[in-house]
């Protein structure tokens, strides 16, 4: 397994992907993660239905190995099967220093909030309750140790395997297959239908598109992973 070098300005600046998997393999990814998803939903819906109480900390554990399938997905099918690099997914630092790295996270925070914000004040001046996104509900954070788990999920691993997964792996392979901006609006639609969450779908979208743009452009999920991060610690924030 050889390591790719790092791409260099023009090549960052155009796009340009080349990874071992294909569009067929980001498919078959996303549908054993879907699959996977749907699978633990109506497991814990039955379960929670059974209980006279939720159980302490059964919602983390269920987000938590949704997160690990996502990532044993993506090594299975682009390291395992198609012999890819670490770095081909994103996992090195693309040969830029930390603080643009940091810099690069700070600017794709700054969009999606900002992103957020319009479409907030948009829905609330037209009134459009529905479309009204709600916070994490605090009860999901749970209490003490349960607490510092979920939101360590929410903060840290979920960031994690998300760009792994989306950006990574699935942007890279619509990209590869289909052009750099028809790839980058699947994938980021892709993204935005799996948070499941009709209130956010576009915001999400749009985060989706800014990480996606992130990613291209540097050739590194560290920049994303830290503005994902970002992001989701000020939802928890607003939930506490």
């Amino acid at each position: 397994m050889i390591d790719q070098e790092p791409p260099t300005t023009n090549e960052r600046s155009r796009g340009r992907l080349s990874v071992p998997w294909g569009i067929t393999d980001a498919m078959i990814g996303f549908a054993v993660v879907a699959c996977g998803s749907l699978a633990s939903l109506l497991a814990l819906g039955h379960l929670l239905g059974s209980l006279e109480r939720q159980p302490d900390g059964i919602t983390a554990v269920v987000l938590f190995l949704l997160q690990i399938l996502m990532v044993v997905t993506v090594w299975f099918l682009a390291v395992k099967w198609r012999g890819a690099s670490l770095s081909s997914l994103g996992l090195g630092t693309g040969g830029l220093r930390w603080p643009k790295i940091v810099g690069w996270a700070a600017l794709a925070l700054g969009l999606s909030i900002v992103a957020g914000l319009v479409y907030q004040l948009i829905v609330t001046g037209l009134g459009i309750e529905s479309l009204e996104p709600s916070p994490v509900p605090e009860r999901l954070l749970g209490e003490g140790v349960v607490r510092a788990f979920t939101v360590g999920i929410l903060v840290v691993v979920g960031p994690a395997a998300e760009e792994i997964f989306f950006r990574g792996f699935l942007l890279s392979a619509f990209v590869q297959g289909i052009g750099v901006l028809p790839g980058l609006i699947v994938a980021s639609a892709i993204f935005a239908i799996a948070h499941g969450d009709f209130t956010v779908l576009l915001p999400t979208f749009a985060s989706g598109v800014v990480l996606s743009w992130l990613y291209l452009r540097t050739r590194s999920l560290w920049p994303g992973f830290l503005a994902h991060a970002g992001q989701n610690s000020l939802a928890v924030t607003f939930a506490v």
